[in-house]
């Protein structure tokens, strides 16, 4: 397979930003065989005809398994190699782009996620510093590398259904997400009937990774963050957070698939399998979080509340506000339709932030 499993390339033109980069991401990765390389072609590389000797330099043997761009990327050095250019290339040859902007803190984060988001790509945020970059970018990089080795066993073993595989889901997972359509990787990857083998793994392993990383983590459904499941289980989501006491009860829950390095979720069905194991005689349905901790000898913790900033206040917070990162309760949060992924049942936007941002939902 063409695709290296070690090999990370950066397109950075600012020599302290690209010494920075490095520098942090070989703390992040120190110990392991992950290298990082700034873009250093052996040629010089002209407009108009960039794209055919970009992709011949970035194939040195092989594709590299994760590629980094700066988006103020203007001109490579002497090269008129450009962001354009990089992308294009990712693109066409189905190789991991991770992009990221020159810090900027001055805008709303909110908005800049709707504007800019794109299913195709990783968008780190921009209001993080390099040695934050960095150290995400490794995490990305371990995660693509996972999904690549688990793809490549589980096709040997002529496996029919590996995603579920990839991501670790076990049967109790599995039998409540068919809004995913696992278990076919054309479903991800589309038809091509002129794909080689090669391009179709290539592909199908990005997009895989694509979907896990911007879609699955970032939108509480199946798999619920912290404060979504806080807000899922109706209890207190800063206590929660900051409390490693509520987490240990739901260690089985815990996912453990790609780029679960970055943070900590838990699959929702597992969630309820743990509840629905600790039943007593006396319920009448699955317990509460208050009375489910209080089962396993933890703290008395409150109950979650809707933060929206308008309409919040004292009501059950039951879902993620996905604009506001925070609880908010149905009556005072909205379903934004399309806007959201499929299968992202626990993810919400607050009335505030519905009206507020609207117009760029819609476009």
């Amino acid at each position: 397979m063409t695709l290296d499993d070690r090999r990370i390339v950066l397109f950075e033109d600012v020599k302290e930003r690209s010494d920075r980069f490095k520098t942090g991401f070989e703390a992040a990765t120190e110990g392991s065989d992950l290298q990082i390389e700034e873009f250093d072609p052996d040629t010089l590389i002209e407009a108009p005809d960039v794209l055919e000797p970009l992709k011949e330099e970035i194939q040195d043997p092989t594709y590299p398994l994760l590629v980094v761009l700066d988006q103020n990327l203007r001109g490579y050095y002497e090269h008129d190699v450009r962001r354009q250019d990089v992308r294009q290339m990712c693109s066409d040859e189905n190789i991991p782009l991770c992009i990221y902007h020159r810090e900027r803190k001055d805008e709303d984060e909110a908005k800049r996620r709707i504007e800019e988001y794109e299913e195709d790509v990783i968008k780190f945020d921009p209001s993080k510093d390099i040695e934050w970059l960095a150290s995400e970018t490794a995490n990305v990089a371990r995660g693509f590398r996972e999904i690549r080795d688990a793809y490549l066993e589980l096709k040997e073993s002529e496996s029919t259904s590996p995603i579920p595989e990839i991501l670790r889901a076990d049967e109790t997972v599995r039998s409540q997400m068919d809004q995913y359509a696992w278990g076919n990787p054309r479903t991800i990857v589309g038809a091509d009937p002129d794909a080689t083998e090669d391009e179709f793994d290539r592909r199908f392993i990005t997009l895989l990774g694509y979907w896990i990383y911007n879609e699955l983590l970032k939108f509480p459904g199946a798999l619920l963050n912290p404060i979504a499941t806080a807000a899922y289980l109706n209890v207190d989501h800063q206590t929660f957070i900051e409390d490693e006491q509520y987490h240990e009860p739901l260690t089985d829950a815990l996912y453990q698939g790609p780029f679960s390095g970055a943070g900590k979720w838990w699959w929702k069905p597992k969630i309820d399998q743990i509840r629905a194991n600790n039943l007593t005689p006396e319920d009448d349905g699955l317990p509460d979080g208050s009375e489910f901790f209080e089962r396993f000898g933890c703290d008395e913790i409150s109950q979650s509340t809707c933060q929206d900033r308008e309409k919040g206040g004292d009501h059950e917070a039951r879902f993620y506000g996905v604009m506001m990162e925070e609880p908010v309760c149905e009556a005072h949060s909205k379903n934004p339709g399309g806007w959201l992924p499929m299968g992202a049942s626990r993810s919400r936007v607050s009335v505030a932030k519905h009206a507020e941002y609207k117009p760029w939902m819609m476009k």
